[in-house]
């Protein structure tokens, strides 16, 4: 008769059967805990949502970043880390759509341009972005910054970063030679590598479009924000299509864009004001404070006054900001002269297209007009890249096909004629265009009654 040997197992311990039990449990979590998370590194690596690591770019899988243009402030921050640019371009929506980084006047610098506009800037990110460009990238050379009045009012700078700098975060700045990209990248590593990362690079599967969708109203907003390679806001053909579609007089709408700039971006609730010093914060010293470290660094800056339509500086000028306006532009050319002189060397360079010109001026046909083009702006606050090569053009002194009058190098001998003559060419417009002026002065007067641009109360 056989005899049956007991089993190893059998002859265990209850105890010692528990133990290789929860051991065989923690190896299997274990195990595939560590599957886990290799494929979510693996899917925020090859996904790559906010454009961080350039692995792969596949249509119909990851070509549009669309989670990228929603992120502008962690993506772009990100691909100066790993491009390191020689040049860049800072400041609002206008630049990111208006400047191109492949315009021939970058010189040799062509293909080591990056365009770090993004909507909304206040001055104190333009003055950090400046400073995470010098000390990210290590070898920059040439800062364009578009400067705009909204930048400037101080009650704005403490909304900004809760309100239309979504993303604003000052912890992943690079802003010194003891700080590293790497710290950057620590600070956001569950964007690129953790579940965030991975929601995000589901979302960038799940969202990609073909071009035949791009005018779709449901998805238009995706469109409209994605960036190309170089940071340029590729949006040209939606609006293009939009414009084909409605013309030009629908794209600029019936004053909705002037009356939203007058109500919240230049005169922010709750108390509606305007002020360049308020609650600690200066501006104008914020923006002495970026020249100083720009000379320091040697960098060579070159600033520029976006220009934006007529019917812009209409409202501007409804909402009782014109003074301010003229005074903001007097204090620009004060401070780089005094800047210049504190440290003998030549001031650096400030243009201004804003105002009215021959550009800014450029009429717009009548509603139902869907052929006749309007050459230099989208609607009211953008501008085209066509607006944006002359004005680079000027700035980057290449021998484009500038317009006579758009473009002036402001400086102590020639601001107060210049001013001068822009109130001048203001009223041409207005009689020149009644019925948009009417428009504008309506939907403002509307939304400024209780406004108060001149009161800056500490």
């Amino acid at each position: 008769m056989r005899r049956t040997l007991p089993s190893r197992m059998n002859s265990r311990t209850p105890n010692e059967q528990e133990t290789l039990q929860a051991k065989a449990f923690f190896v299997g979590f274990a195990v595939v805990s560590g599957l886990a998370v290799s494929l979510t590194l693996a899917i925020n690596l090859i996904v790559d949502p906010f454009a961080r690591y350039d692995l792969v770019s596949l249509r119909g899988f990851n070509a549009l970043r669309t989670q990228a243009g929603s992120h502008a402030r962690l993506s772009k921050l990100a691909t100066v880390c790993r491009d390191r640019p020689e040049a860049v371009a800072i400041g609002t929506s206008r630049v990111a759509i208006g400047i191109d980084p492949t315009h021939p006047g970058w010189g040799a610098m062509a293909g080591h341009v990056y365009n770090l506009g993004m909507p909304g800037m206040g001055l104190q990110e333009v003055d950090l972005t400046l400073r995470h460009a010098v000390y990210a990238a290590d070898r920059l050379k040439l800062a364009l910054v578009g400067l705009d009045f909204l930048m400037f009012n101080a009650t704005r700078e403490a909304l900004a970063p809760e309100t239309e700098q979504i993303t604003f975060d000052p912890e992943r700045f690079v802003l010194s030679e003891k700080s590293s990209c790497f710290g950057s990248f620590l600070h956001d590593l569950d964007s690129w590598l953790g579940p965030t990362g991975l929601i995000q690079s589901i979302a960038t599967i799940a969202r990609q479009m073909p071009e035949s969708e791009r005018s779709d109203p449901k998805t238009i907003t995706i469109w409209l924000s994605l960036y190309r390679r170089d940071g340029l806001m590729d949006n040209a053909k939606v609006f293009e299509d939009r414009a084909r579609s409605g013309g030009y007089r629908a794209l600029f709408g019936d004053g909705g864009q002037e009356r939203y700039y007058a109500s919240v971006v230049w005169l922010p609730p709750p108390d509606r004001s305007y002020c360049f010093s308020r609650n600690g914060i200066d501006t104008f010293e914020t923006f002495r404070g970026m020249i100083r470290f720009a000379r320091k660094a040697d960098i060579d800056l070159r600033l520029f006054i976006d220009p934006t339509h007529a019917r812009m500086m209409l409202a501007l000028q409804d909402a009782g900001l014109r003074p301010l306006y003229e005074e903001w532009r007097r204090r620009l050319v004060q401070i780089l002269a005094e800047e210049s002189r504190d440290s003998g060397r030549p001031a650096f360079p400030l243009w201004d297209f804003s105002g009215f010109n021959s550009v800014t001026t450029e009429r717009i046909p009548p509603l139902g007009d869907l052929t006749t083009p309007v050459k230099w702006f989208w609607e009211p606050s953008h501008y085209k890249k066509q607006t944006g090569d002359l004005v680079l053009d000027r700035v980057l002194n290449h021998a484009g096909t500038a317009q006579d009058d758009f473009g002036i190098r402001l400086t102590p001998n020639n601001i107060d004629a210049y001013l001068e003559a822009d109130a001048e060419n203001g009223v041409a417009y207005q009689r020149r265009e009644p019925e948009d002026a009417a428009l504008i002065r309506g939907v403002v007067s509307e939304v400024t009654k209780n406004a108060r641009p001149l009161a800056c109360l500490d």
